[in-house]
């Protein structure tokens, strides 16, 4: 079912992020990420996408990609409360990531 979902809506962003959560959940992390970063490709201000893309990449030690999805959702202003773990994220990849991050 997810392909052909994937083949009739293959850049619809609230599709991908909801199948990306989908994968997540049931424990695919690389193919949720997969997902969710497609969402975000698809549709750049979907504030939720960067948020647990951020967290996905943090799992996954993509501690870069985890700084830049978490202050990506930080550009788009939104819940404050979210707005503070991203923080956190960012503070966390920087530590884990060395003196550049990576």
């Amino acid at each position: 079912l997810r392909q052909e979902v994937l083949r009739v809506a293959p850049r619809h962003a609230p599709t991908l992020y909801n199948l990306g959560l989908a994968q997540l959940d049931a424990g695919h992390s690389v193919e949720g990420t997969a997902l969710l970063e497609r969402s975000v490709e698809a549709d750049s201000m979907r504030a939720d996408a960067w948020y647990f893309l951020a967290y996905s990449q943090l799992q996954q030690a993509r501690y870069d990609d985890a700084a830049e999805s978490a202050a990506r959702f930080l550009d788009l202003g939104s819940d404050p409360r979210r707005a503070e773990e991203m923080r956190a994220i960012i503070s966390r990849a920087q530590e884990r990531g060395g003196p550049t991050g990576s």
